[in-house]
């Protein structure tokens, strides 16, 4: 057992030359295994152990918003150390090997959810107010659920300040999909265009510093499907409302 600072002292009391065999393993955490040669009486040796957490594959992302905003769209940024990138959304769904997007929602509060069916690059995760409105996308009331394999949960809401922010782009974070959801780097930023560059963190060489975000098209839906979506809209919004009061 280590001491509050993670530290142990083992004495060695054995003929020398000996060598010392170790495991250090931690709930939550990869067991890390080594060995220490002692060839001298009255030595002391330090051994630093790095334990680096077990990884949690992701397996989806949701998002949901209000009714303030009818429109909100989520896009996965995939990409690896050279220059090859791609994008899952709304009008690419399946744009990437290892992503695929449920359903795009234009008249509604979502969710729409991304899934994972491999995690063997880099991600950058957008959330895009596609509609211009009065209402800012900080007051969306935004909402990002992570679900890892292991059937982990993790709830993050939209940054709420400055409240006059005109920015359309949620950066939420990046993560390692080798290293699932303990690489997760937070960056709840918000900006015009979005830029692969504030993944910094996880690795990222020259070539992706040119990489250019692709908003999309326009949507054209059929007037049935924005009737429907409209009608599903409206409906949630009145029941809010109703339970709003009182």
């Amino acid at each position: 057992m280590t001491n509050a600072n993670g530290e142990v002292e083992i004495e060695v009391n054995k003929n020398l030359p000996y060598t010392l065999s170790y495991t250090v393993s931690k709930d939550g955490y990869t067991a890390v295994m080594g060995t220490a040669v002692f060839d001298a009486a009255g030595i002391t040796k330090i051994i630093p152990v790095a334990m680096r957490p077990v990884p949690v594959p992701v397996d989806r992302v949701e998002l949901h918003w209000g009714t303030t905003i009818r429109d909100l769209d989520l896009y996965i940024i995939e990409y690896d150390d050279t220059s090859n990138t791609c994008q899952t959304s709304y009008f690419n769904m399946n744009g990437c090997v290892d992503t695929s997007l449920d359903q795009d929602v234009v008249s509604g509060t979502g969710p729409e959810i991304t899934t994972w069916t491999g995690n063997s690059r880099k991600y950058m995760i957008v959330v895009r107010q596609y509609t211009t409105a009065t209402t800012y996308l900080v007051n969306s009331q935004a909402k990002l659920r992570l679900y890892g394999q292991d059937n982990s949960e993790q709830i993050f809401d939209i940054p709420t300040t400055p409240a006059d922010n005109p920015d359309r782009h949620w950066v939420f974070g990046c993560f390692d999909g080798a290293l699932g959801l303990p690489s997760l780097n937070v960056l709840n930023s918000f900006t015009a265009t979005p830029s692969l560059v504030a993944c910094n963190p996880l690795g990222l060489s020259g070539k992706l510093e040119d990489w250019v975000f692709n908003p999309g098209p326009e949507k054209t839906l059929t007037k049935k499907q924005l009737r429907k979506q409209h009608k599903k809209f409206n409906n949630k919004k009145h029941r809010n409302n109703k339970n709003n009061k009182y």
